[in-house]
């Protein structure tokens, strides 16, 4: 079926932007900010300058909160990698047959398969598409390894199959 090998390291990560957090925690800190935006923004031209700059101090405050969440989600998940390589980054393979996706680290032999069933969300990056599972894990899937026809035939046969994926809420 479809087979890719790559590295995963910070740069991977990183393009991965704030999709490596969980979404009902991206959604609210981002409802925050547009809140306090908004209403600090109302306060100033309604006179009130002092409560407004307030506000918008803390949609400021949430909105550096957010981006160092995000880096250190990076951080953390970086210093799990080099613990178990020894190195900054770390050799990944995925391959996928009719029960689910498997993922395999060729340096360690630790392989872990998932049914397809487990996934609830896409995202793809310059270099990969990155599968997540309800546990909001990150499963890769380099698209070095695909042509064009490869990625659109991996992306028809990844829709065919059971998983949690709104797909009419895709733009791949």
């Amino acid at each position: 079926m479809f087979q890719t090998t790559g590295v995963v390291d910070r740069e991977a990560l990183e393009e991965l932007g704030g999709r490596i957090m969980k979404p009902a925690m991206r959604y609210l800190m981002a409802g925050a900010v547009a809140v306090l935006l908004i209403t600090g923004i109302y306060l100033i031209l309604g006179r009130r300058q002092y409560a407004g700059f307030v506000e918008l101090a803390f949609a400021a405050g949430l909105a550096i909160e957010y981006w160092v969440t995000r880096k250190g989600m990076v951080k953390k998940f970086m210093a799990q990698v080099e613990q178990l390589t020894g190195k900054p980054e770390m050799a990944y393979s995925s391959y996928f047959n009719e029960e689910g996706m498997v993922v395999r680290n060729p340096e360690t032999g630790a392989e872990r398969g998932r049914p397809y069933s487990d996934f609830v969300d896409i995202a793809k990056t310059d270099r990969c598409y990155v599968l997540f599972p309800a546990s909001r894990s990150l499963c890769f899937v380099f698209r070095g390894d695909f042509d064009e026809d490869e990625e659109a035939d991996f992306l028809a046969f990844l829709k065919k199959q059971d998983t949690k994926i709104r797909w009419d809420r895709k733009k791949l």
